[in-house]
């Protein structure tokens, strides 16, 4: 066997290999996609009971020790699905089902210490609430005395499911519907049944639920 015969033996090992890991990822993009629509449905159908239902949280969401409002009523459901390409061919980007949970109550807050600022404006990120901190200082030397917050306290709450296609995993990330944090964790597409997304709209209205068992990679935010 000559040198260009070892060539060809190697390049059509590599074309076989190759020919392998399109059809792995083109197997595990198919199961993202059926699981998508699966959630893109469930999410549809959600959205009009709840909007129809209203339910109140029983969540309380503090933005400092003493800053809490609680009772409130979820409103403004909406259900989004966006697209992308991938490898020429239209994916599910991501899937979003949200409400918003309005108290019209205006905040306003000073704080002088930088862990307590850290808090507040972790807080106010996560809750999805529009404010720009305006710093007070010193008109003499220009020592900072405090930062002051003004903002309305109507909290965002919602679920995003952002689908990697070629790992097979679909990340929901859940914002709110327990007080002010950010849960996240990944599921396989074989993991998405109805009874799981049943889980999921028993959190959205206050019922226990079991969510999140199975999932990987699970991570928290909330203010501290």
């Amino acid at each position: 066997m000559g040198f260009l015969d070892d060539l060809k033996k190697q390049a059509g090992e590599l074309q076989a290999q190759q020919n392998q890991d399109t059809s792995a990822l083109q197997r595990n993009a198919a199961l993202v996609e059926s699981a998508c629509q699966s959630v893109v449905k469930y999410f549809n159908d959600l959205v009009r009971q709840l909007d129809v239902l209203r339910p109140r949280s029983a969540a309380r969401y503090a933005f400092d020790n003493r800053t809490i409002v609680d009772g409130l009523q979820h409103g403004e459901f909406a259900a989004d699905l966006r697209k992308k390409p991938l490898r020429e061919q239209p994916v599910v980007d991501y899937i979003e089902c949200r409400s918003k949970l309005k108290s019209g109550r205006t905040v306003r807050l000073a704080k002088n210490f930088i862990n307590e600022m850290e808090r507040v404006e972790t807080a106010v990120r996560l809750a999805g609430v529009h404010c720009t901190p305006e710093p007070i200082r010193n008109p003499d030397n220009g020592k900072l005395i405090e930062v002051r917050y003004e903002f309305v306290a109507d909290i965002a709450c919602g679920v995003r499911v952002v689908p990697d296609h070629d790992r097979a995993l679909l990340r929901f990330t859940v914002r709110n519907l327990d007080g002010i944090e950010s849960v996240e964790g990944d599921f396989t597409p074989l993991q998405i049944t109805q009874a799981r997304l049943d889980e999921l709209a028993k959190w959205w209205v206050g019922q226990p639920h079991r969510f999140w068992e199975g999932a990987q990679n699970m991570r928290r935010q909330e203010p501290r």
